[in-house]
């Protein structure tokens, strides 16, 4: 009934607990629902549906009747206001439509919903939002987090959304190997919607996929492009700020991966070792980064009174190796050009989000969006990394040199 995930979190299996319920829901239904529960209401819901979520599925399916317009602007309100208000995880389908503030500070959970009202996705900050409804003014406003799916044949939805906020991209021409895998990431969204739902929209939709899909826009948070693009990065170099967070975040970092090693007793870098036939300098210069890291722990350890080894101060995680680590890092990369220095803000910046995901994951959302994002700026980043060179990259070859003087007085 129980699962372990990979990040720690014990769950209950899906759906290990149905509730079907019929008409009027009130207030806040779904509230707080957990992984495992599955609630499928057939009806209308009022405000706060799926607030604070952190996992399982909500179905909420229309008891039938009332105005069935065609026009996107018009048709019955099926689910109340702030629906997925806070909620971290989790899955929502709802056929029909939704108040105002939909999915507000939505920060994991996955919705998908025939139509909202005014400031759709306002303040969300992580999960995905697919509407192949109406939509009202202030779509995305600040929005920070998090992806965004609307049908919209009138394409005013390029005008009305969060100027501010967001970026809204049109699927319409645009033949990338992004929006490719976007596609196929929105057709899976559809046919889980079919699937709880059996929705005539949905099916009206995949009936003509073809000439459906140049009506789909995707919007994706400024604040993104800001921090993970390397365009955007660019624009407003801060070398000094910059040097501070590499150095800072990186020491703690890579201090705290090798006391998980020591903790688990499982080897570093999965125990590859670079091959004399293999261009491997990754694995090349990790290796000799930890080298100088062990190096320094070393004579802190020596120096200090209350640590036994170098081996408790790495697992102690101690501020004394970690200050150490920090300066050696901005020795090892101080002199190279800004140009140089944007690869490497990129590369920590993205690898802090996506630890912060898998740490958050359970496993009960449908993100594919948000990974297909991630996956092509590490491409990006990663390739830009291959001529620049990577932190690891000027931190080994700072601790090389310190090792080699020291194995010279040695001999």
């Amino acid at each position: 009934l129980v699962k372990h995930l990979a990040n720690g979190r014990y769950v209950l299996n899906d759906s290990a607990i149905t509730i079907n319920s019929f008409r009027s829901a009130g207030q806040s239904f779904g509230a707080f629902n957990n992984s495992g529960i599955t609630l499928i209401h057939r009806g209308t819901c009022n405000d706060g549906v799926g607030k604070s979520m952190s996992g399982g599925r909500i179905v909420i399916k229309s008891p039938g009747g009332g105005d069935t317009s065609d026009d996107q602007q018009q048709g019955n309100v099926l689910i109340g206001n702030f629906a997925l208000f806070g909620a971290i995880s989790g899955r929502l389908f709802v056929e029909g439509q939704a108040g105002d503030r939909f999915g507000v500070r939505n920060s994991g959970a996955f919705a998908f919903v025939e139509g909202v009202g005014d400031f759709a996705c306002e303040y969300m900050t992580g999960g995905v939002v697919v509407n192949i409804g109406g939509f009202g003014k202030g779509f995305g406003n600040g929005m920070s987090g998090g992806i965004a799916f609307q049908y919209d044949p009138t394409g005013s939805i390029e005008t009305q959304c969060s100027q501010d906020s967001v970026v809204c991209k049109p699927f319409r021409g645009n033949n990338s190997e992004f929006m490719a895998e976007q596609t196929k990431a929105l057709l899976r969204y559809l046919k889980a919607h079919n699937r709880r739902t059996h929705s005539p929209k949905v099916r009206a939709i995949l009936d003509n996929w073809e000439v459906s899909l140049e009506y789909f826009y995707i919007l994706i948070p400024k604040a993104w492009y800001a921090n993970y693009c390397l365009d955007r990065l660019a624009e407003k170099i801060d070398t000094k700020s910059w040097l501070e967070e590499l150095a800072n975040d990186t020491s703690r970092r890579i201090i705290a991966e090798i006391a998980i090693s020591y903790q688990t007793e499982n080897v570093l870098f999965d125990g590859k070792v670079p091959c004399y036939e293999d261009d491997d300098a990754q694995i090349s210069n990790q290796l000799t980064a930890t080298a100088g890291i062990f190096m320094q722990a070393v004579q802190i350890a020596e120096k200090a009174e209350n640590i036994d080894s170098a081996k408790e101060l790495i697992i102690k995680q101690d501020h004394r190796l970690i200050e150490q680590l920090s300066k050696d890092i901005k020795l090892a990369i101080t002199g190279i050009s800004d140009k140089d220095l944007i690869p490497m803000i990129a590369d920590k910046r993205l690898s802090d989000f996506i630890k912060t995901m898998s740490e958050r994951t359970v496993n009960d959302s449908l993100l594919d969006a948000i990974d297909i994002w991630t996956n092509s700026r590490r491409q990006l980043i990663d390739k830009a990394l291959a001529k620049t060179g990577s932190i690891h990259h000027y931190l080994s070859a700072y601790y090389s040199e310190i090792i080699n003087k020291q194995l010279s007085k040695m001999a």
